[in-house]
């Protein structure tokens, strides 16, 4: 395994945990609200999340008669200083962690911890999908002679043509070559503010895998966790150049 280097001020704005489930006939949505009481004392503020779904129907009169109803989806639990989060939904679990990012043993640890209450509680019957996703903010300073400074994947723009770039938006999806059945998906974009003068590249990895595990072996989702953090890593030291990674040393 490469021991890729660990950077003193990284670039990442979020880091994301997510874990999508199945549950069985008994499962209640109530059983959400008993997570929140469960983790109040870390995660006081709770947020309750709804999905509004709209039906319409064609009728051969011409009259298009529409329902719509407001269905529960879960609840949003947020530390005090909102810089973590914890999703309890209907469809699985979500560990949000904003900056300030420290390391990722202490987001696995948070995650699995909250993780074990979710699924305690709900009960699943099934994991379908993991994911890691972490977004990255990389302020580049200006001016900008070529993204090619700075990154290795960049899009290319016809030699015919002229060469400035005032945006682009482009999305790449890279299974795992080392056959452990993960795909990443990997979205880059630029924004300008003009009034700090400053560029932001982001370059955001989701990292995700496919699976069919029952509920006895739910605990081997932490080992393929760290094989989606390997993927990740790889990605992104490999997408940058020397000059990137000088930013945040």
């Amino acid at each position: 395994m490469v021991d890729y280097e660990t950077f003193k001020n990284p670039p990442i704005t979020e880091a994301i945990v997510d874990i999508r489930v199945e549950f069985g006939s008994e499962f209640n949505s109530d059983h959400l609200q008993k997570i929140c009481a469960e983790i109040k004392e870390q995660y006081p503020i709770v947020e309750n999340k709804n999905i509004f779904q709209t039906t319409v129907q064609i009728a051969s009169t011409g009259n298009s008669p529409s329902s719509s109803t407001i269905e529960p989806h879960g609840f949003f639990c947020y530390s005090a200083d909102k810089t973590t989060i914890i999703q309890n939904r209907i469809d699985g679990f979500t560990f949000n962690k904003l900056k300030p990012y420290e390391n990722w043993e202490k987001i696995k640890n948070e995650s699995k911890s909250k993780w074990d209450i979710y699924s305690k509680i709900t009960q699943p019957v099934k994991i379908l999908r993991i994911a890691l996703r972490y977004i990255n903010q990389i302020e580049i300073p200006l001016p900008i002679r070529d993204f090619k400074d700075y990154f290795k994947t960049t899009p290319e723009i016809a030699p015919t043509l002229p060469q400035a770039l005032s945006q682009f938006y482009m999305q790449l999806v890279i299974p795992d070559n080392e056959d452990t059945g993960a795909t990443a998906i990997i979205n880059q974009t630029f924004k300008y503010i003009a009034s700090d003068k400053k560029l932001f590249y982001i370059f955001d990895i989701d990292a995700q895998k496919n699976l069919n595990i029952t509920v006895e072996c739910f605990d081997v989702i932490w080992n393929e966790f760290e094989k989606l953090r390997k993927f990740k890593n790889r990605i992104f030291h490999e997408s940058l150049t020397n000059e990137a990674k000088e930013l945040f040393r």
